[in-house]
């Protein structure tokens, strides 16, 4: 009895012994983990899973390990390690049966398999917020030209008061413009923080100022925008006659010279890159960009045309009937044209000079105006009611329209704050405005309020002479945030693995080529990252422009109240869609403050 008592004693002392050495494992496990995560958010995404690998090697407690294989499956797919990430995700099912985020990184893997950007239906659009002109008997403006959204800011051109009416959840303001000149559309540059004024006498621009942006220089950490900074109005070109037709991902402005009958590619230092020559007749009275295509209409013979860009030559077009007159053109972002007229919307086919009449649910059947397709919304402004109605841009049968990525997420101790870098992009990677719309945040099982922060961040800028040696090592090897140069052609193959990695790294790619034909792959895979396929003759001007040109970078920040429990804490984002959620998780390491740990 007394052997078995003492058998017994000896036995839970050694558990107690093992424990306490497990739990210090554990503990240290935890401590690399958040390492790991402070490489990510410093976006250094190959050595975050190198550290990861260090933390997975050791102890780890059981309830943290669904989380650390959740964070290993997103890094692999950063890395374009597909088939690792596969197997992350299985490993985290044996442990929890239901993760929401997990199963939505596989249907993301999946939905890469079928990745496309053509053969989409009409959109639908759902309703956002309403601009109104008159407001308790007030007046906001006169006339509508032009409206565009930037920053979640909504800006309103009146040309016949010379001014510029700008909306945001902050404040309301009317930025004067000169008074000498007439005033015709305007346009925007995401890189440059610009919007751009075409007029009578040239091409002005203006810096867009919000609360919530910073911007880095060189010499200093980022710093808060000069509220005055959206008065200062500065000349881009002058002493043309230039109406706007859009502004590409490099900068380039297209821009209609009626007096010397051409379309002038103006780039963002106000050079003139190249111009377009077409007939003395010709009127055009509106144009689009998406990505190498340009789409003009002309109204003198009705017509719309389909340029390329690398091949510098206008390759299709469609004439129309007398009883359709277009007020504005714009593209979806799989490649369809639509039109908005006198008469309602009408979908373009100019490859089988066809067009088709169609309606949108959220948009009034007497609505005449303009229409843009811009950054996942829809802009409508309305010439009749002197209304501006942004909506989302949204597509029930598009698996993969939208994609909500949580890269890279930080924990300051000194603060209580919880900062992580967000992303919603598009098929063509192109981030989509108004983000606070429908956003919520969810801290380890509760919502909490939360704010949207911008910087304006000096990317990295790296070069690789061939796609060859960017797959084999920039895929990998690129920080998150980057500008990625790609000088050569070479034959590669372009699948999953090395489309998801740039689209999770938030990394764009420029790919200068001196050919004309260039496979729809390749195309497509830069397109996806929010880059672009460039000839070679502007190879010196994109050097010079991302030189110039700021990353930015969209943040969700919110403050924790102490007490908090030491542990490893979930973060998680959901962007609600009519049918569908998007969402996405990361995870941050905290000792304990205020608990008494």
């Amino acid at each position: 009895m007394k052997k078995s008592l003492l058998i017994s004693f000896s036995l839970l002392f050694i558990l107690i012994g093992v424990s306490a050495e497990l739990s210090r494992g554990e503990q240290r496990s935890r401590e690399i983990f958040s390492e790991s995560l402070e490489l990510l958010f410093s976006e250094q995404k190959y050595e975050a899973r190198l550290k990861l690998d260090e933390a997975m090697s050791g102890e780890v407690y059981i309830e943290d390990i669904p989380k650390f294989w959740y964070y290993a499956a997103k890094l692999d797919t950063q890395l374009g390690r597909l088939d690792r990430a596969r197997e992350d995700l299985q490993n985290i099912f044996l442990f929890s049966g239901i993760n929401q985020e997990a199963e939505t990184l596989q249907k993301f893997i999946a939905s890469l398999e079928e990745f496309s950007v053509s053969n989409f239906s009409t959109p639908t659009f759902y309703e956002i917020e309403t601009q109104k002109n008159i407001v308790d008997s007030f007046e906001k403006y006169y006339t509508i030209n032009d409206s565009i959204v930037f920053n979640s800011n909504i800006y309103t051109l009146d040309s016949q008061n010379k001014i510029i009416y700008k909306k945001s959840n902050e404040e309301e303001k009317w930025i004067r413009l000169p008074q000498n000149q007439k005033f015709y559309n305007m346009s925007k540059d995401k890189n440059l923080n610009r919007i751009y004024i075409s007029s009578d006498k040239g091409i002005y621009f203006i810096n867009s100022y919000s609360k919530n942006i910073t911007m880095e220089t060189e010499s200093s950490t980022p710093s808060e925008l000069d509220p005055n900074i959206e008065n200062i109005v500065k000349p881009l070109i002058v002493d043309y006659n230039l109406f706007i037709l859009d502004t590409d991902k490099i900068g380039r402005i297209y821009a209609y010279d009626p007096e010397n009958s051409n379309i002038k590619v103006i780039g963002y230092d106000g050079t003139i890159l190249n111009e377009i020559s077409i007939p003395l007749t010709s009127i055009i009275t509106a144009g689009t960009v998406l990505n190498n295509t340009l789409y003009t209409y002309d109204l003198k013979t009705n017509k719309i045309q389909k340029y390329d860009i690398l091949k510098e030559k206008f390759e299709d077009e469609l004439i129309l009937p007398e009883n359709i007159k277009p007020i504005s053109i714009s593209v979806l972002p799989w490649n369809k044209p639509i039109i908005s007229t006198y008469d309602g919307f009408y979908e373009l086919n100019l490859e089988t000079k066809s067009y088709k009449s169609f309606s949108f649910d959220s948009v009034d059947e007497e609505f005449q105006g303009l229409f843009k397709v811009d950054n996942g919304l829809g802009i409508f402004s309305d010439y009749k009611n002197y209304s501006v109605k942004i909506n989302r841009l949204y597509h029930n049968n598009i698996e993969n329209l939208y994609t909500l990525n949580l890269y890279g997420l930080n924990f300051d101790v000194e603060t209580y704050s919880v900062n992580a870098k967000i992303e919603i992009t598009d098929i063509h990677g192109i981030k989509i405005d108004m983000i606070n719309k429908n956003l919520s945040v969810v801290d380890s099982g509760g919502r909490v309020p939360f704010n949207i922060l911008k910087r304006y961040s000096i990317p990295n800028i790296e070069s690789y002479e061939n796609l060859e040696e960017f797959m084999n090592y920039g895929v990998a090897q690129s920080e998150t945030d980057s500008f990625i140069i790609i000088e050569g052609y070479s034959d590669v193959d372009i699948g999953p693995e090395e489309i998801a990695p740039i689209i999770l790294s938030s990394n764009r790619l420029f790919f200068i080529t001196d050919e004309l034909e260039v496979d729809d792959r390749i195309k497509n895979f830069i397109n996806a990252s929010g880059g672009l396929t460039i000839s070679r003759k502007y190879s010196d001007y994109l050097k010079r422009y991302v030189s110039n040109s700021y990353k930015p970078i969209d943040f969700i920040s919110y403050k924790l109240t102490p007490p908090i429990i030491s542990g490893i804490k979930q973060t998680s984002v959901n962007y609600n869609l009519p049918e569908k959620i998007l969402t996405d998780s990361l995870y941050y390491y905290t000792e304990g403050v205020g608990s008494g740990e």
